[in-house]
């Protein structure tokens, strides 16, 4: 999947994350599903595809909270963050990108860090404009 998309087959790749997550969900893998349910929503996000991305991120939340999966946990409130600020609701997307940089700072994830402060920031002046 991710030499697909690597390579530009978006339809190759979702195919293959769908697969995934069937095989995981076949296993009850919990981390794993919910890592398969935060990259398929990032790939269906990056295809303009939003309508079913706020359910599968929800349920990746709840699986990665129930695994103790730290690091799942804070990527799916960055992407619930993510999913806020694109519905402008800005007060939202502040408490989940928070909420989010907090764990990826327990759990030293330093790229992930340096996005979400680069969230913060550009909230930050859309908000100071509003």
């Amino acid at each position: 999947g991710t030499f697909a998309l690597e390579n530009g087959d978006e339809a190759l790749a979702l195919e293959t994350a769908l697969e995934r997550l069937e095989i995981f969900r076949a296993f009850g893998a919990r981390q794993l599903i919910s890592l398969s349910l935060y990259e398929l929503a990032s790939l269906l996000w990056r295809q303009g595809k939003f309508e079913p991305l706020k359910a599968m991120i929800e349920e990746s939340l709840a699986l990665a909270r129930e695994a103790g999966d730290q690091a799942g946990i804070a990527r799916a409130l960055h992407f619930q963050g993510r999913l806020a600020l694109r519905s402008s609701d800005f007060t939202a997307a502040r408490e989940f990108f928070e909420q989010a940089q907090a764990i990826f700072l327990q759990v030293g994830d330093t790229t992930a860090l340096a996005d979400i402060r680069t969230e913060l920031e550009g909230l930050a002046s859309k908000v100071s404009r509003d």
